[in-house]
């Protein structure tokens, strides 16, 4: 299944959002555009890399089932967060 294209900017006075954009093109993620023009867009759409898509753990359930356990110390916050983290499936 193909990924969807994300198209997002980042405030150019801000450092992070520049060192976000820099990675992702780095990872072969995501591609940075100097200007937001109809061209660049119109590249970007047709030039944009193909990501594989990620499967995320249903994060949501296991943190109530954590909370729901009561003995919040039988399975630490960083316990769960690497177990969690660990299930991150890219295909």
């Amino acid at each position: 299944m193909p990924s969807q294209k994300i198209y997002t900017t980042a405030i150019e006075v801000h450092g992070t959002g520049i060192a976000n954009a820099l990675a992702l093109q780095q990872l072969g993620y995501g591609s940075v555009l100097e200007s937001l023009d109809v061209s660049s867009i119109r590249r970007w759409l047709v030039c944009a890399p193909s990501v594989p898509p990620i499967d995320y753990p249903d994060v949501a359930s296991a943190i109530v089932s954590w909370l729901s356990a009561g003995d919040l110390g039988s399975q630490s916050q960083q316990a769960l967060s690497d177990r969690l983290r660990a299930e991150v499936m890219l295909s």
